[in-house]
């Protein structure tokens, strides 16, 4: 298994870090953005105003996208960022972060 890591970047010691919830986007042949499938959930740590998610991924998916990134105040609530499209990483040993900065 592999890895893509979101790092989101914001105000130390705010309380609304517990709420964020992160949700993955693939790009269909159309060009519409439709969720991944179990790839949601809220931040796995948050240490000095930097927030991280890490999904991992089959070997299978190598290359795969794009991608992005979403950022809410919490499940069903106002979108706060959007990242840059991406390709998910294409071999092994490689990360694609990928960073986003909000604000409260």
């Amino acid at each position: 298994m592999y890895t893509t890591w979101l790092r989101v970047q914001g105000s130390a010691g705010d309380p609304r870090w517990q709420t964020l919830w992160t949700v993955v986007q693939w790009q269909d042949a159309l060009g519409d953005w439709q969720d991944v499938e179990g790839w949601c959930g809220t931040l796995d740590e948050i240490v000095t105003g930097e927030g991280r998610k890490v999904w991992w991924f089959p070997v299978d998916l190598f290359g795969a996208g794009p991608f992005r990134w979403q950022v809410y105040a919490h499940p069903g609530g106002a979108l706060l960022a959007t990242s840059e499209a991406f390709h998910l990483p294409d071999s092994v040993g490689r990360i694609r972060f990928v960073a986003i900065a909000i604000e409260f």
